[in-house]
């Protein structure tokens, strides 16, 4: 883990899988705080599964279904 990025929140959507994931797990790996967003919940907590592994011990990850393309969802989220 690169400490670059310790102690920094991020947000990102459409973590669950592909590019999403890949900015997750990067941002991860670089010591940030993650939160996770994506409209599957199964396919997200597998996601936080094998993101807490790459996480150092001050790093959080926080997991927050939601459909972005909603307005409300997005209001609930923020």
């Amino acid at each position: 883990m690169s400490a670059g990025l310790a102690g920094q929140w991020a947000l990102v959507t459409g973590a669950s899988k592909g590019i999403g994931y890949g900015i997750a797990e990067k941002l991860v790996g670089d010591g940030a705080n993650v939160v996770l967003v994506a409209r599957n919940v199964d396919d997200l907590e597998e996601a936080e599964r094998k993101l807490v592994k790459l996480a150092g011990p001050e790093q959080r990850l926080v997991v927050r279904p939601a459909d972005t393309g909603d307005r409300e969802a997005i209001a609930e989220l923020f």
